[in-house]
C-alpha cells in the first residue's frame, strides 16, 4: 500500500525520523477544515518524531480557544440574540427556546457541526452525551451541594421526558448504525414540539400568575420600611440625588464590561424584575439588598460626560477594572489569560447590550467595529485569496467597502448619545460572533483529531472527555451564577433543558444540513463507548426522575453527592474501557 492511502494512525509505528515525512503525504493526515494543520505541527514542528513540546503548546493553545468560545458565546453572541429577539418583537418564551437556547447551546452546536462535516460522528455523540452527563452530574450536583431548593414539577417531568426520549432515540440510530434525512429531521420536529408546549405552558402559567397578582394584597408594612430609609438616606447625605438601582437597573452600567453582559443575559433569562417595587412584590422586602445597590446619581451623571478617547479605552479594557483589588490570585491569572481574546473579540464584535450605558454604544469603537467585523466574515469564507481577473484582489475591495462603512457610521452618529441604527449593530455581532465560534469549533475539533492520533484515543473518549468539558464551562459558570443569585430551581431546571436542546439542535441540526448536501443516508459504527455514554446518562436522567418525587420535589444535598458519584464511575469506567481493561 502507498504511503498517502495508509490511515494516519499508522504514523506511530514508525522510527521517529519518518513521522513527519509520513504525515506530509499521507492523505489521512491532511486537513483541509481547520487553518492549523494540527498533525503536522505535533510531528514536525520540533523535529521529526519531536512531540512533547509541540504537544505541550497545543494544549495551552486549546484552553485558550475554549476560553474564546465560551467568552464569545456568553459575552458576545447571547446579547445579540436579545436584540434580534427584542427587535422582531419575539416573546420572552418564544425568544427563551429559539433564540437564547441557541446562544447557551452555541459551542455544542458548533462543535457538533463542525465534527459532523469532517465525518467524525464519534466524537460528536461523545461530546453531546459526554457534556449531558456532565452536566446533569457535576453542575447540578454541585447546585444540589450549594443549597437545597424545590423544584417545578410540571417543568421537571416534561424536560425529563423529552430527554430520555431525545437520549433513546440517539441511541437507537447509532444501534442500526446508519443515519438518514428523516432520522435528522425526526430531531428537529422533536424540539418544535418541545418549545410548543414550553410556550403553551407558559402562557398558562403567566395568565395564572396575572390573576394571582390581580387578587394579591400589597404589605403596607413592607413599603413604609423601603420609604423610611430611602427618607433616612436623604438626610445623611444632604444636597445629593441618590438612584437605588435593583441589581439589573435599566441604569447601571459598567466601565469595564468584561463579564457584564453574561450577567446581563442571565437577568433576561430570569426575567428579573426591573423596578424596585416590582422587585419587592416579587421576592419580598428588599429592603437591605436595595440600599446596597445606591450610588450617588451624580456619579452615573459624570461617568457619562467622560470623553470619547477615554470611553474607547475603557470599553476596551479586558480587565475589570473596579473590582479587580476583590479577585482571588486565580481569577486574576484567568482574567490575565484571557485578556488578549476578550480584547480581539471587543475589537472585532459588536455588542449591543439594553443594560450597559447608553446601550453599550462608544462611537470610536463602533466604527472600528464597521471596518473589522465585515473583514471578519470575509476572511472566515476563505475567500481572501480570490482575484478578480488575475488583477483586483477582492481584498482590496471589501476592505474599501468596510472603510466607506466606518466613515458612513462616523460622520452619521455622536459620541453622548447612540444613533437609531444602533440596533443594527446587534445583527452584526451576531454574524461576527458565530463567525468566531464555527471558526473556534472547527480548530478545536481537528487539534483533537491531531492529539487522539498522538495518544491513540478513540473519537469517543476525546468527546466524552475534552470537547465535553470544554463545552460545559459556559453550563457551569452560568447555572451556578443563577443559582447564587436566588434561583437554585432554575439553575437546576437548565442542567436538564440546557442538554436536551443541545442535543436536539446539535445532533438534528447538523445532520439535516449534511444529509441535505449528501443526498444520501451514512453509516455510522456501534461501540461499547456509546453502550456506556447512554447507560449512564438514563442512569442520571432516570435516576432523578425516580428520586425527586420520592423527596416529594425537594433537592437535598445528599442528592448532589450521589450525583457526583455516578459521574466519578463513569469516568473511571470510560479509561478502563479504554486501556481495553474491561
Amino acid at each position: 500500500m502507498l504511503v498517502k492511502d495508509k490511515e494516519c494512525h499508522y504514523v506511530n509505528s514508525l522510527n521517529d525520523s519518518d513521522q513527519c515525512n509520513f504525515v506530509k503525504n499521507a492523505s489521512d493526515c491532511q486537513n483541509n477544515e481547520s487553518y492549523i494543520n494540527y498533525i503536522q505541527f505535533l510531528y514536525c514542528s520540533f523535529g521529526s518524531g519531536e512531540t512533547e513540546g509541540p504537544l505541550i503548546i497545543m494544549v495551552v493553545w486549546v484552553i485558550i480557544m475554549f476560553i474564546g468560545l465560551g467568552v464569545t458565546a456568553d459575552d458576545f453572541l447571547c446579547p445579540a440574540l436579545v436584540v434580534i429577539s427584542k427587535t422582531l418583537g419575539l416573546s420572552q418564551n418564544v425568544a427563551g427556546v429559539t433564540f437564547l437556547a441557541l446562544g447557551n447551546g452555541a459551542p455544542d452546536i458548533f462543535s457538533s457541526l463542525a465534527g459532523i462535516q469532517q465525518q467524525r460522528p464519534q466524537l460528536v455523540i461523545g461530546a453531546l452525551f459526554g457534556a449531558g452527563i456532565f452536566v446533569t452530574t457535576v453542575v447540578a450536583g454541585s447546585i444540589c451541594l450549594s443549597q437545597e431548593f424545590s423544584t417545578k414539577r410540571f417543568s421537571f417531568l416534561k424536560d425529563m421526558v423529552f430527554y430520555l426520549g431525545a437520549t433513546y432515540w440517539t441511541f437507537y440510530l447509532f444501534s442500526k448504525k446508519e443515519i438518514t434525512l428523516t432520522d435528522a429531521i425526526g430531531f428537529l420536529v422533536l424540539y418544535v414540539i418541545y418549545i410548543t408546549i414550553v410556550i403553551v405552558g407558559q402562557i398558562i402559567y403567566q395568565k395564572l400568575k396575572k390573576r394571582q397578582r390581580a387578587n394579591a394584597i400589597i404589605n403596607q408594612e413592607e413599603v413604609s420600611s423601603v420609604a423610611s430609609i430611602q427618607d433616612e438616606l436623604d438626610n445623611r447625605q444632604p444636597g445629593v440625588s441618590f438612584s437605588c438601582t435593583s441589581p439589573v437597573d435599566e441604569n447601571q452600567h459598567s466601565h469595564s464590561l468584561v463579564g457584564s453582559h453574561l450577567e446581563h443575559f442571565i437577568s433576561q433569562v430570569i426575567n428579573t424584575p426591573q423596578t424596585s417595587k416590582e422587585y419587592e412584590n416579587t421576592k419580598g422586602s428588599v429592603a437591605t439588598r436595595e440600599v446596597a445597590d445606591c450610588v450617588p446619581r451624580e456619579l452615573l451623571t459624570n461617568s457619562m460626560e467622560i470623553s470619547p478617547w477615554k470611553d474607547f479605552l475603557l470599553h476596551l479594557s479586558p480587565f475589570e477594572i473596579q473590582e479587580w483589588n476583590s479577585k482571588s490570585w486565580f481569577f486574576r491569572i484567568f482574567e490575565v489569560v484571557k485578556a488578549p481574546v476578550y480584547l480581539i473579540l471587543t475589537v472585532t464584535t459588536p455588542v449591543v447590550d439594553y443594560k450597559n450605558n447608553r446601550d453599550n454604544w462608544c462611537r470610536y469603537l463602533n466604527v472600528l467595529q464597521s471596518f473589522t467585523s465585515p473583514m471578519v466574515i470575509f476572511t472566515a469564507t476563505g475567500k481572501f485569496s480570490v482575484v478578480f481577473g488575475n488583477v483586483f484582489p477582492l481584498w482590496v475591495l471589501m476592505s474599501l467597502i468596510s472603510l466607506l462603512l466606518a466613515i458612513l457610521v462616523f460622520i452619521t452618529s455622536s459620541n453622548h448619545t447612540p444613533p437609531v441604527y444602533h440596533w443594527i449593530f446587534g445583527y452584526v455581532g451576531f454574524g461576527v460572533s458565530v463567525t468566531w465560534i464555527y471558526t473556534l469549533a472547527n480548530e478545536i475539533v481537528s487539534l483533537l483529531q491531531a492529539a487522539g492520533i498522538l495518544m491513540n484515543l478513540s473519537d469517543a473518549v476525546l468527546g466524552l472527555t475534552v470537547l465535553a468539558w470544554g463545552n460545559s464551562l459556559g453550563d457551569l459558570v452560568s447555572n451556578m451564577s443563577v443559582a447564587r443569585m436566588g434561583f437554585p430551581q432554575m439553575g437546576f431546571s437548565a442542567c436538564v433543558g440546557g442538554p436536551l436542546l443541545n442535543l436536539l439542535l446539535g445532533f438534528g441540526l447538523s445532520y439535516t444540513l449534511t444529509l441535505a448536501e449528501a443526498g444520501h443516508s451514512v453509516k455510522v459504527q456501534f461501540t461499547r463507548q456509546i453502550e456506556l455514554l447512554y447507560g449512564t446518562l438514563t442512569t442520571s436522567l432516570v435516576s432523578t426522575f425516580i428520586i425527586l418525587p420520592l423527596f416529594k420535589f425537594r433537592v437535598k444535598h445528599v442528592y448532589g453527592v450521589y450525583l457526583l458519584l455516578i459521574y466519578l464511575v463513569f469516568i473511571i469506567l470510560a479509561i478502563l474501557m479504554e486501556l481495553h481493561i474491561v
